[in-house]
């Protein structure tokens, strides 16, 4: 059961990961488009700003746990390693359950302010593109991030002998 979750939750996050690159393509295109247009037509795409900062944010939402899952976040180890295994493996038991803890209570914040933002119409300024998807967007990035969190909290667990 523990490896069918596992190979879901991974499947999710590399698919997500793919989302991301897609994200990075696209803003790379529409920066050469509108430099373009800029030169020669002398008009700007627009919007150019906004969309950037969308896509960004779809990039960052869905690549969050992608990083996880390859352990490629910022690993504080140098003093933690100075301990015995048992004592690290507490460590990183504390700190994945404190991670589960608040990006569970993160993400669902997130949910009800995209519900407020649903109700509120908001929008946008020069596309008027509505606000609340994005922000449900954010959520479940950060959704994904605590199951990748709990497969390695489960996986840390699992382990024989006192290899870390």
């Amino acid at each position: 059961m523990i490896d069918g979750y596992t190979k879901t939750v991974k499947k999710i996050s590399e698919y997500a990961d793919q989302i991301a690159r897609i994200c990075v393509v696209l803003v790379m295109l529409l920066m050469v488009a509108n430099v373009t247009m800029r030169t020669v037509f002398k008009d700007a795409i627009t919007g150019t700003y906004e969309i950037v900062g969308i896509l960004f944010l779809i990039m960052i939402s869905s690549s969050i746990s992608y990083c996880a899952l390859k352990d490629g976040h910022v690993f504080v180890s140098y003093f933690i390693k100075k301990f015995p295994v048992k004592i690290q493996k507490v460590i990183d038991n504390i700190t994945n359950i404190s991670s589960i803890i608040f990006f569970s209570f993160i993400s669902w914040k997130t949910f009800e302010y995209g519900n407020y933002i649903k109700t509120k119409g908001e929008a946008t300024n020069v596309t008027k593109i509505p606000t609340y998807p994005l922000i449900y967007i954010i959520a479940v990035g950060i959704i994904v991030l605590v199951l990748v969190l709990i497969i390695k909290l489960i996986l840390l667990n699992n382990k024989r002998g006192d290899n870390r």
